[in-house]
């Protein structure tokens, strides 16, 4: 299993405190790289160098011959982790005396050795045909469109399951979550979408198939990359789920600053306070089991919070508070402050300081970035394998295709289905033609609860404060509950005929 996807209990308990207690530890961490690994200006730390291409530091508590157990630092808090030697290329102690048993064990099937495979491929500066034997795989997954409906469980799984099958050595997420929806109302632009917390369960289920499901189903972990075009809404929390992240120039992380103002001020304050600092945990574990600070989601999702950095020997180091010195670069302010708060045309734009929305160079600076990438080719270069790959013919592009189309098409199909229903005559001739029109529209209405069934969540978008799932309003069909009254109604009305 790669640990880069197991989410120790230790940490989560640790940020799930912080996060009821609505504080933060005092002090300044080093931010996490791009692979995970936490900037350190401790000469003494022990690291382990994992086969995910992760490098992790902190202290070695206790080591066996099947695992090591360390203690490690992700956005300033400690936790005891364990992570087993079938995963583990190297140990790297403090006094510079490496261990060479995980060296010595040689490939493992449970995962990628990224590093070597690196390495290798780098040697020389001529192309390589990439049908040659040995080149790194590549598995090409976009996930486009609107978060929920085109980019949601089934998807994703679906994918997955191809690419399981193929065993890549590398799986890159191209990540383009679009305002438009292709089955539902137009949303010409980001306004009134700039913040969507409330789609975070959409985001927290897809991340649950990396984290949970791949290591449990898949023989060889891939090495994942994330290439964020626009990770807005919900989808600012998958590119967590990377080993390494790139940003296309134009690409944008955030548009989730309202968690906030959730469930907003009626009812208990302990309460929706309480309801409020679960989902941060949660958000923030997602950032923490990727290697990345705590810190920066909570900048993303809280416009009380103040989060600044600074450069201090050609390393960047985040601290709450905003920016006092020369070196120092403001990231949020309190936008809970009248005179602090952004324009509208600030919040539609992302420009704004109120909350994080991250933005290419922003997230280079930081460490979440590795580097920008315009295209897929720029993904592979930046991956340093460009001219040493062979891309695997995946199926992944005509299911998000397949799937889209199939979306579009239901669009029409249940509008019209409805509206079939309702020009049914009933009550107007005789008995048996009331039966027969009775029974037409029970049909219709059973062929709609299908399409329901069958489609899912995809179907479904959140709505009101506590975003109750419904069918889009634009389409004029019934919600489900309704959908059963009204056929109940019609069994009715066929037992008093019969009767």
């Amino acid at each position: 299993m790669n640990m880069k996807r197991t989410l120790t209990r230790g940490i989560c308990a640790m940020a799930a405190c912080v996060a009821l207690l609505g504080v933060a530890p005092a002090g300044t961490f080093g931010v996490a790289t791009a692979h995970g690994a936490v900037v350190s200006s401790a000469d003494d730390v022990d690291r382990i160098y994992l086969r995910s291409g992760r490098i992790v530091e902190g202290r070695i508590i206790q080591e066996t011959s099947t695992e090591i157990r360390m203690e490690v630092v992700v956005g300033g808090i400690k936790a005891p982790t364990t992570y087993s030697k079938d995963e583990v290329l190297r140990v790297e102690r403090g006094d510079a005396q490496e261990s060479d048993d995980a060296a010595e064990s040689g490939e493992s099937d449970g995962g990628v050795d990224v590093d070597r495979l690196r390495e290798r491929l780098r040697g020389g500066g001529e192309s390589v045909d990439p049908s040659l034997a040995g080149a790194p795989t590549v598995y090409h997954m976009p996930l486009r469109g609107w978060l929920g409906s085109d980019i949601n469980t089934r998807i994703v799984s679906e994918m997955l399951e191809d690419a399981r099958r193929q065993e890549p050595d590398f799986l890159v997420i191209e990540i383009d979550r679009r305002w438009q929806r292709s089955v539902f109302e137009d949303a010409p632009d980001d306004l009134g979408n700039a913040s969507k917390f409330d789609e975070f369960s959409v985001a927290d289920e897809i991340e649950a198939l990396f984290t949970k499901e791949m290591p449990r189903t898949w023989r060889k972990i891939p090495h994942i990359v994330v290439w964020v075009k626009s990770a807005m809404g919900g989808a600012a929390f998958l590119p967590f789920v990377g080993d390494e992240i790139y940003f296309h120039p134009d690409g944008r992380m955030g548009g989730v600053g309202n968690l906030g103002e959730l469930f907003g001020s009626t009812g208990d304050h302990v309460v929706r306070q309480k309801q409020r600092s679960l989902r941060l945990a949660r958000a923030q574990g997602m950032a923490i089991a990727g290697g990345y600070d705590y810190r920066i989601v909570t900048a993303m999702t809280m416009r009380a919070y103040e989060l600044s950095y600074r450069a201090v020997g050609g390393t960047v180091e985040l601290f709450e508070g905003v920016a006092s010195r020369a070196n120092e670069q403001t990231l949020t302010e309190n936008g809970t402050i009248r005179e602090n708060q952004d324009s509208l045309r600030d919040v539609v734009r992302g420009t704004g300081d109120d909350v994080l929305t991250l933005k290419a160079e922003t997230a280079k600076t930081l460490g979440v970035s590795k580097g920008n990438a315009e295209t897929f080719n720029d993904v592979l270069a930046g991956m340093g394998i460009l001219r040493n790959h062979r891309k695997l013919d995946g199926r992944a592009e005509k299911i998000m295709d397949d799937w889209i189309v199939q979306l579009d098409e239901l669009g029409r199909t249940m509008p019209q289905m409805w509206e079939d229903y309702q020009q049914v005559a009933v009550g107007r001739n005789g008995v048996d033609d009331e039966r027969e029109a009775i029974g037409r529209r029970m049909r219709i209405l059973q062929d709609i609860k299908r399409l329901i069934d069958r489609y899912g969540n995809a179907l479904f978008v959140p709505e009101g404060l506590f975003g109750i799932e419904k069918l889009p309003p634009a389409w004029g069909v019934p919600q489900p509950g309704d959908l059963e009254i009204l056929l109940e109604q019609h069994r009715v009305q066929l037992m008093g005929l019969n009767g």
